[in-house]
């Protein structure tokens, strides 16, 4: 009897425990990153009344007479199994999804936990805000570069301000469309920075010259006169659409911005007058005082009565034209009539003359010419360059078309410039990799730091020291350190937190049971007592 009453007392002992581990875990049901815990028994030493014996004889073997002495905890497990998430939407409340713990530091410690409740103190230093303990990482440098191959260190963001940086090259791409007609306009403008961060903008504009081609022309309105170069280029692309070549252009006709353009010199043109109606069409390429290419197509009409010719030039950018009449001079060998053509409207509209050279008789037997466009010749691809008054070096900008195709899809170009103003620094996220990005007043943004992370070969040999903070032992082995989404760690999931994973359901009906193996053990205890109690008696 006595050994069923200390069995009692173990059983009490046990489930007192147990109840003591499910009262813990339902207290922290609402407690980010917590881990519930479970209690497994097991019966503690027997006491044999009788060994076994094996067969012998004519006889079997006998089994061993035991008698159980109670019961004990064999483990208290804490279970690692992945909760839900709960999102908060502040860019920096962290949780893991899958294996890993944040690492956090108080100087002399480090620590481990699930609970990513995190925000930057007065100093920017990443912590927990309610214990001040750091987190761990791996700090940027100022181009925002990322060394992991080091220990990780507390993460505090020293950048707060970002430098400008120059326009060294500026990146076209996307699509001119093929079927655009001749003098078609595209425009797009670009920012550019110089050694000071000044933004400067690049007026950009294509214009269709011919099947497959087109003109590039760059314009910088607050650049100072006479200071752009290399602000012309031409586009052949191939039947796929394919760019083939870029040239460089020297408008080598029109006067160069900011003056306007006067003359279009057509070195030889002979016009036709062998019917009345005959025409002669030319194509012409003008840069105006923006520095843009227009393409303009002349059209000579003969009249037989009068015995000249009637133009007319079409800026085919704008659809603007002008024109007049022109006659054949024998006695000075040249044509004469002409008057001022207009190309483009408004603010931006240019006037030119053209500039018959080197006429050919039209009374003179031989085939009808009119030259190809004397406008421009091709030269050596340079880099944009112009200077500003605002202080900063001038600037000398690649301009890469490698990226342009021309197919049927209507025309989407883009220009990204690879400069950029100074800036401060507005706020911070993090990314599922832990990475922290720091997002700056100059719409820039830039690698400040990253997370680390630490997985165990045993998660459950950790001990936990409240907090919801684990620290190492020696059967959890030792952390295995690196950056999230490696190596086996999970990634980050920004703005929400890791609930607690306790079961209320499962909870709930192990007080049940505890309860009903309380009142059972009890049992034993009182029915014991009353069975010493009868032998107690019988001396009476």
């Amino acid at each position: 009897m006595m050994r069923s009453l200390f069995s009692g007392v173990s059983g009490l002992r046990s489930q007192q425990t147990g109840m003591d581990v499910i009262g813990n875990n339902i207290a922290n049901v609402n407690t980010i990153g917590y881990k519930a815990s479970r209690v497994t028994f097991s019966d503690v030493l027997s006491q044999t009344i009788q060994g076994a014996a094996s067969p012998q004889g004519g006889r079997g073997g006998t089994n061993p007479k035991q008698i159980g002495l109670g019961v004990t905890v064999a483990s208290i497990d804490t279970l690692f199994g992945n909760s839900s998430f709960q999102s908060t939407g502040n860019p920096t409340d962290l949780a893991i999804q899958n294996d890993g713990f944040f690492m956090v530091t108080d100087g002399s410690s480090t620590y481990y936990t699930r609970a990513g409740n995190f925000d930057f103190d007065e100093d920017d230093n990443f912590v927990i805000p309610g214990t001040g303990l750091r987190v761990l990482g791996y700090m940027a440098d100022v181009n925002g570069n990322i060394n992991t191959s080091g220990q990780p260190t507390p993460i505090q963001l020293a950048l707060k301000n970002m430098d400008p940086s120059a326009t060294t090259i500026v990146d076209f791409a996307n699509n001119l469309k093929a079927s655009e007609l001749v003098g078609t306009q595209k425009s797009i403008t670009v920012k550019t920075f110089d050694t000071l961060g000044v933004r400067h903008d690049a007026n950009v504009t294509y214009t269709k010259s011919a099947t497959n081609q087109w003109l590039v022309s760059v314009s910088v309105p607050d650049a100072l006169p006479g200071t752009v170069t290399n602000a012309h280029y031409v586009l052949n692309f191939d039947t796929n659409g394919k760019l083939t070549s870029v040239s460089g252009l020297d408008p080598t006709v029109t006067a160069a911005p900011p003056a306007p353009a006067t003359t279009i010199n057509i070195p030889d043109m002979k016009l036709d007058n062998s019917a009345d109606g005959k025409k002669t069409v030319g194509t012409y390429t003008v840069f105006d005082r923006n520095n843009i290419a227009h393409t303009l197509e002349v059209t000579f009409t003969y009249n037989a009565a009068d015995d000249n010719w009637t133009y007319n030039a079409v800026d085919n950018a704008s659809g603007k034209s002008s024109g007049g009449t022109v006659e054949w001079d024998t006695a000075t060998s040249t044509y004469t009539g002409f008057s001022s053509l207009t190309v483009g409207s408004g603010a931006t509209a240019d006037t030119f003359t053209i500039n018959l050279a080197t006429p050919v008789d039209p009374t003179v037997a031989g085939p009808i010419s009119v030259d190809a466009d004397p406008s421009y010749t091709t030269a050596a691809v340079g880099n944009l360059g112009f200077s500003t008054a605002s202080g900063g070096a001038p600037s000398s900008i690649e301009l890469d078309f490698s990226s342009l195709k021309q197919d049927g899809s209507d025309s989407n170009i883009t220009g990204k410039s690879d400069g950029w103003a100074a800036g401060v620094l507005d706020s911070k996220t993090v990314d599922t990799s832990g990475t922290i990005v720091g997002h700056f007043s100059n719409d820039r943004t830039l690698a400040l730091g990253q997370i680390s992370l630490a997985t165990f070969s045993n998660p459950g040999g950790l001990i936990k020291i409240g907090g919801t903070l684990f620290t190492e032992s020696s059967n959890s082995g030792d952390p295995n350190v690196g950056t999230p989404g490696s190596g086996g760690r999970g990634t980050i999931n920004p703005g929400n937190l890791e609930m607690s994973n306790v079961d209320l359901a499962q909870e709930f009906s192990n007080m049940i049971v505890t309860q009903r193996a309380f009142q059972a053990n009890s049992k034993i205890i009182s029915t014991s007592d009353e069975m010493l109690q009868e032998l107690a008696n019988l001396k009476r």
